[in-house]
């Protein structure tokens, strides 16, 4: 609240760094850190309803009980993340607006001062800052790295298909983590408020949009290889046509529609359309297993909510409208900036993958549709006494509800003004 207010009033001064630039440039800076922190909020959202409903999700992710953060765990790391985010921004916003900053520390002090104590957290040494649980993505991570050629590294698992599908989410996340480390280690950084010194590299961004879709067709490819499956093929279809769409962007620099319409130009937004469309039916068909040509699943793990799996379907086609403006970077809504567009974009995409995930590790639990596992049958989900706290009544769920609705207007809300701002 106090963020939302400092915002709605002018600079005190005209002269940069006191200036609406030096606000609009270190937007990418807080999404590096606010995108990851949206998505552990929904994390532990997902891990409330998946022991509510009693699917093992340890199981099927091959996460050990022991390490895993559960509910308590990852809404407390969410919750003091969005804390010191929401404390770097509003001490940040306050110094351009006032002219005056806390301790008489330079500009530059609070967003870089955030990154890099994130940054440090995420590779502290065993022993600190939930070394095991960070060691479960980190090793995932390194095996999905291995498959630069489908022939390479061991067999895809349930959990490295998942994690590559995730990072697929986070393209946005990749090409704004890039974009921080140049401004920083260009020296633009420590000096806000000069917009031409925010870096811009177009072709890295879609360089680094495409490698998780790069991954994600050799993992199709070493699954057929392996299962002889020929649907991991169609699937395999369903990444190409979205690196097609990336790579089209890139060779025509197209990043909004407008009146302006060249054959590369209609090309381009065809295959969006058909990429959109594409992975739309696969979400609803194949990861969720909702719609098939018998009509509606019906032995589903959310028991006495199906109203939920229609929802689902109808929320996941709006959210990938906003996924087909993650894979063009720099991409433009009519009406709104790069900034703005890249936010809220980026957001929808993080919430309609924490919905995906659940729909799509539900399914797994219930059928086993792609042969991960060897038998179809799944352990149950104990739940021990010390977690009992955790999950009755739905604490969790409200506490992670509210403070996710409270960061993401905040961080919209903020990005907006800022741009109307610079536009007035």
């Amino acid at each position: 609240l106090c963020l939302i207010w400092v915002t709605m009033y002018q600079p005190a001064k005209e002269d940069c760094p006191y200036c609406v630039s030096s606000l609009i440039e270190v937007i990418p800076v807080y999404r590096v850190i606010f995108f990851p922190i949206l998505f552990i909020w929904g994390w532990s959202a997902l891990v409330y309803l998946w022991r509510s409903f009693g699917i093992n999700y340890l199981w099927i992710l091959d996460m050990d009980p022991k390490t895993e953060l559960g509910i308590q765990g990852s809404a407390s790391l969410a919750a003091t993340m969005t804390s010191f985010c929401l404390l770097s921004l509003l001490l940040y916003t306050a110094a351009v607006k006032t002219g005056f900053s806390f301790l008489q520390l330079p500009l530059y002090v609070w967003p870089l001062t955030l990154f890099l104590v994130t940054f440090l957290a995420c590779i502290a040494p065993p022993g600190a800052f939930y070394y095991k649980s960070r060691k479960w993505f980190f090793q995932t991570l390194a095996i999905i790295a291995q498959r630069v050629v489908a022939f390479f590294g061991p067999e895809v698992r349930f959990r490295e298909n998942y994690v590559a599908d995730v990072l697929t989410s986070m393209v946005a996340w990749i090409v704004d983590f890039e974009n921080t480390i140049i401004y920083y280690a260009a020296g633009h950084g420590f000096h806000p408020g000069d917009s031409s010194n925010h870096p811009k590299h177009v072709l890295t961004a879609h360089i680094l949009t495409g490698i998780p879709y790069y991954y994600r067709v050799q993992e199709c490819i070493r699954r057929y290889l392996d299962t002889q499956d020929k649907w991991q093929l169609v699937n395999c279809g369903k990444y190409l046509t979205s690196l097609s769409a990336i790579c089209i962007s890139s060779i025509g620099n197209y990043v909004q529609l407008d009146g302006h319409w060249s054959a590369g130009k209609m090309v381009w937004f065809t295959m969006l359309i058909i990429s959109t469309l594409y992975c739309y039916v696969w979400d609803v068909s194949c990861d969720w297993g909702f719609i098939t040509r018998k009509g509606l699943r019906k032995n589903i793990g959310l028991t006495g909510h199906k109203w939920f799996y229609i929802f689902a379907c109808i929320t996941n086609f709006i959210g990938r409208i906003g996924w087909a403006f993650t894979i063009t970077p720099y991409s433009i809504i009519p009406g709104l900036g790069h900034e703005t567009t890249k936010t809220i974009a980026g957001t929808i995409e993080i919430l309609r993958r924490c919905q995906w995930t659940l729909l799509r590790v539900e399914y797994e639990y219930m059928d086993n549709p792609n042969k991960y596992r060897s038998i179809k049958q799944v352990p149950i989900l104990l739940t021990f006494e010390s977690e009992a706290e955790q999950i009755h009544p739905m604490r969790a769920a409200i506490i992670a509800g509210a403070n996710l609705l409270i960061v993401v207007i905040v961080v919209i809300v903020a990005t907006i003004h800022f741009h109307s701002i610079k536009e007035n």
